[in-house]
Parts: C-alpha cells; structure tokens; sequence
C-alpha cells in the first residue's frame, strides 16, 4: 500500500481535537497513526494519536494481531475526544465567566451573532440556563459572587436569554438611550432615568452573546495553537474562535474618552514553549475599553477572555 502523504491541514484537525497528547495515556510527544495500517487511508476516522510508545504497539504484530488492537485505539480515541470537547468547553465557559470585562467589541459580537441558526441559539440559551443555575449553587457561599457583574440565574438574565434566543441584536427588554456616535446601539450616555441600566444590561447582553457563541462553534485554545509545530496549517486557523488566559502587555492604552484622538490600542502577550516563542497582538477600539480603570488595567495584567484568531505565523 503506497503512503498518502497527510496534509498539514489533516495532521492540524487530528492534533487539535486530541489537544496534541496521546489518545491512550495523554503524553504530549506524539505521532498520528493509521489504525487500520493503510497508509493511503488518511480519513480522519482512521487516525489516532498516539505518544512513541503505544504506536509501536498499535504498529507491533505479533502473529496474528497487533499488541495494541485497532479496535482498542478506536476506543481510546472516541473515549479522549469526546473528553477534549467536554474539557475545552468547560474550559472556555470559565473563561468567559470573569466579573471584569475589560474590553468587548459589540460588532463583531454582533456579526457572528447573526450567523447562528435559530436552532443553534435555542440549543446554546437552554445550555446556558443550566450553566448559570449550575454556577448558582456552586458558589452560594461565596459572598463575593453576588455583585459580581454577570449574567445570573435570575428574571432580568432570563428576559435577556429570551430575546438572544429570538436572534434580538438590541435585547427589548432594555430601555433605549443614546449610543456612540460610531455605534449608534452601544449605549454611552449614563444619565437618569435609564443610562446605568441599559450601558451595564448590554454589557450583560454582550457576556450573552460571547457564551452563546463558545457553545454553537468550534473553539480552539490559544494554549493548542502553541503547541502545534510551524509544520501544521496553522494559516488555516484564520477566523476560529480562541479563548486565553494570559499575561498582557498594553502600549498606547488611551482612555475611553479619548477615542476621537486615539481610536485605537495594542494588546500584546507572549508565550515560549519548547524553545519556541509565540507572540500575541490584539488591536483594540479605544471606545469599547469599558472605563478608566479597565485601561489602566490593560497596561498590565492576566486576562482572561475569547477572541478570534486573525492570523498564525
């Protein structure tokens, strides 16, 4: 049987959705094996990844049968994908579950909104209502968690559920006031009777919108990025959703009021792995940084947060 060259692009999807370790015991120095030893059968199903050791087994025949059997690899690698799933979903929840959210950019929250099928958005609202109600009894005793500004188990996050789940890009359930004057729907004048509450029910609106997003498509963790080798598609992560925890430099970090001079900012973080380095930079709108001291914040601190992949060198 003549070998089929894998492609970078296969070798990217099969080392992502087993988060580069070894689908039997999760070591990280892995190679991505043919169980049924054709190497021109390079459909996905037909791949595993496996660490050195337990791909000379699963290579290994010893009369009839190999040491480690095709049958128990397709086992071993349904069992550790199906995990990576639960684990990055769980993952990007709690990352997106922070009490200061130091940054958001509505219209592009707002464009991969719309994309969603109806659907997509029912399943993710009644995903989410279990989550919040989960997060509830989890931290009862936490006294800490009852100002913390986010989405609750509670009637106004159920009215706001109610108009996502409609597909609503402004949520009903909130009073209009006057928004920027690049973003007429993001509201900025704080003044009484409704300014405090529509600037900070959109935000909530806005926390919405980033979960329902992290349970309807594919996320890929920045730490999975730097993992892979410059060997794989990375060029074809262009686009995917990525959630992060990461330590991040600010340069040029204007304040918010400062928009009309400075509309924008440079995020920067880096991250070294095995002698390589990977360097991160987000371009941020000076108008969405949510206060003053959310951009003293950004000069210097560990954020957490969801993002979309632009570019991977």
């Amino acid at each position: 049987m003549a070998r089929l060259k894998l492609s970078s692009a296969i070798r990217t999807t099969i080392l992502l959705a087993n988060r580069h370790a070894c689908c039997v015991c999760q070591r990280s120095d892995v190679q991505i094996h043919h169980i049924d030893n054709d190497p021109s059968n390079n459909a996905l199903e037909n791949l595993a990844v496996l660490c050195l050791n337990h791909h000379a087994l699963a290579s290994m025949v010893v009369g009839m049968t190999a040491k480690l059997s095709a049958g128990a690899v397709c086992e071993y690698k349904d069992e550790w994908e199906a995990r990576c799933v639960r684990d990055i979903e769980a993952l990007s929840r709690a990352r997106a579950c922070v009490y200061a959210v130091l940054y958001k950019n509505p219209p592009r929250l707002r464009q991969l909104f719309i994309q969603l099928s109806e659907q997509q958005r029912q399943r993710a609202v009644s995903l989410i209502a279990q989550h919040m109600e989960d997060e509830e009894r989890a931290k009862a005793g936490n006294d800490d968690y009852g100002w913390q500004s986010l989405p609750r188990a509670d009637d106004f996050t159920t009215r706001l559920l109610s108009c996502i789940e409609r597909g609503d890009l402004w949520p009903s359930c909130l009073p209009r006031v006057p928004g920027h004057p690049l973003d007429p729907d993001y509201p900025t004048d704080l003044a009484p009777p409704h300014g405090m509450r529509a600037f900070h029910g959109y935000d909530l609106y806005c926390q919405l919108m980033t979960r329902v997003l992290l349970a309807c498509l594919d996320v890929v963790p920045l730490e999975d990025i730097a993992e892979s080798s410059t060997e794989l598609a990375l060029g074809r992560l262009g686009g995917t959703l990525t959630t992060f925890n990461e330590r991040v430099w600010g340069r040029n970090i204007p304040f918010l009021f400062d928009w009309r001079t400075h509309p924008t900012a440079d995020l920067h973080f880096r991250r070294r792995k095995a002698g390589k380095v990977l360097h991160g930079h987000m371009a941020l709108k000076t108008m969405y940084i949510f206060s003053t001291t959310a951009s003293l914040e950004l000069k210097n601190s560990r954020l957490s947060g969801t993002a979309i992949v632009q570019d991977v060198r």
